[in-house]
């Protein structure tokens, strides 16, 4: 049995899909018999719980900059005699993480990436389906060494998610619609994505929101205001897995992570809205291969309203047969088995 550490960012603001790989990444590992323990710094919206309730050991990491952060992180590899550290975050260097390595010692170091940007590692993840290790070896983002898992095959899907799959969509009249931003989600897109759903779809809809952490994000008097016109609206918490809504939605609209890979793996027609400059390869292998209605500024009303209209238009019924045809499994055990492979456990 080997030990495994994980470090993995989450905050109302960042949102938890990192956090939710991470998970995915852990219970791979679990399954084959290794320890896992994550370092995970409590920046508010109830995290941390999610780990204890998953059913992995915790502990709590200071979160005052990365030079702080580092220097725990290798004192805890040293104190869990950790075989293997996985990072999941954005504000290393490859020069940093190669100084880290130097100084790790026994401990292999593994990174997810997102963005096909320069790491120093023995692992390298990238789960997204446009991901190629091709391109990072022509590159040269990573060193020669460094063992790359890239694209579909190694997907950090819940391993229970083809059991969530409904085949044989087709639109309807009165659809079920789940609204799913992510943490860093601001105010004020809610509170334009909320009236222009409202305006396009029949009364006789639903609308289910998954609440962001922070409830003052929440625009609590929009949807009050619904209700009293007649719109079935319903509010949830943070969800520590989106699988059951994606199951029973007919359409959704999400942010371009985790969760847009995860309700296309389900064949659910989707409007993804980019949120953030890390989500720009994935929203874009999306739109070219027609398994979404993508909308790259939602900063600007119009693209908005039009993503908005094309997703309740032709759209949905132009996304079905491929999102039929597109069939993904959990890859957590393959990058597990291949990360054994490469460090001879």
């Amino acid at each position: 049995m080997s030990t495994v550490l994980i470090n993995a960012p989450a905050s109302p603001v960042l949102g938890g899909g990192h956090l939710g790989r991470c998970l995915r990444l852990a219970e791979a590992f679990s399954l084959r018999g290794h320890e896992v323990v994550f370092l995970l710094a409590d920046l508010g919206g109830g995290f941390p719980d999610r780990v204890l309730e998953a059913g992995f050991p915790l502990e709590l990491s200071p979160s005052s900059g990365p030079a702080i952060e580092l220097a725990y992180l290798r004192e805890a590899a040293r104190r869990f005699r950790a075989d293997l550290l996985v990072l999941d975050r954005y504000d290393l260097s490859s020069k940093t993480e190669a100084e880290f390595c130097a100084r790790l010692g026994r401990t292999a170091l593994m990174v997810l990436d997102d963005c096909y940007v320069a790491h120093t590692c023995t692992v390298l993840l990238n789960h997204n389906l446009y991901a190629e290790e091709a391109r990072y070896r022509r590159e040269a983002l990573v060193p020669p060494t460094t063992l790359v898992l890239a694209g579909p095959d190694y997907v950090l899907f819940p391993p229970d998610l083809p059991t969530y799959r409904r085949d044989h969509r087709s639109p309807c009249a009165a659809p079920k619609v789940l609204v799913s931003l992510g943490g860093s989600v601001q105010r004020d897109l809610l509170g334009r994505v909320l009236p222009l759903l409202h305006k396009l779809l029949p009364l006789d809809a639903t609308l289910t929101l998954v609440a962001v952490p922070s409830s003052d994000e929440v625009p609590l008097l929009l949807l009050s205001r619904l209700q009293e016109e007649g719109r079935n609206v319903r509010l949830l918490p943070p969800q520590p897995s989106l699988l059951p809504l994606f199951h029973e939605a007919d359409i959704a609209v999400t942010g371009g992570g985790v969760s847009a890979i995860e309700a296309v793996a389900l064949g659910v027609p989707l409007l993804v809205v980019r949120l953030a400059e890390n989500q720009a390869l994935n929203t874009a292998y999306l739109d070219a291969k027609g398994l979404a209605v993508v909308v790259e500024q939602p900063e600007v009303d119009a693209h908005l309203e039009r993503g908005c209209a094309e997703l309740l238009g032709p759209a949905w019924s132009g996304l079905l047969p491929r999102l039929e045809a597109l069939h993904l499994s959990p890859g957590g055990g393959a990058v597990v088995a291949a990360v054994e492979h490469c460090l001879g456990w």
